[in-house]
């Protein structure tokens, strides 16, 4: 799984354990070495791509607003072949959790990898946007998705 620490070092570590503790090895963003490594060893890789891109995002719509949203995972799927399948977590009335996990995308492959890039990351949003206007109650951001350009 690929993510970035929490601010606080101990809520970091906490997060961090109980994920390894399912056998779920953490990945910084910036470790594109085991990143690629675990792709290439035909490993599943876990990306979270619903925040606010700060740095480095492109502006995609996103639930019918513009966002900037991090390229990182259509620049993979462009770069290394690799497929992209939607997985999704929701908390049942008794309490469980029950993952939906979809079918692969159908990504868009043509000669120009800059459009490829935009328009797959559009493609992740769209389903991202889908899955939480069928169960919106499941959502929750702590950040705000929509900054404007430049914040």
């Amino acid at each position: 799984m690929v993510a970035r620490d929490a601010n606080d070092p101990l809520t970091a570590s906490l997060i961090n354990r109980a994920r390894e503790s399912k056998g779920i090895a953490v990945l910084g963003r910036e470790d594109l070495k085991a990143l690629i490594g675990a792709l290439r060893a035909n490993e599943c890789v876990a990306i979270l791509p619903d925040q606010h891109a700060a740095k480095g995002g492109i502006w995609v719509d996103f639930m019918g607003r513009p966002a900037s949203t991090h390229p990182g995972p259509a620049t993979l799927a462009e770069r290394t072949g690799c497929a992209v399948v939607p997985v999704f977590a929701f908390r049942e009335a008794d309490d469980t959790i029950r993952c939906r996990v979809l079918p692969a995308l159908e990504l868009v492959a043509t000669a120009d990898r800059e459009y490829n890039i935009r328009a797959n990351t559009q493609l992740f949003n769209d389903v991202i946007g889908e899955q939480i206007r069928q169960r919106p109650e499941q959502w929750l951001w702590l950040h705000d998705r929509w900054k404007e350009r430049g914040e």
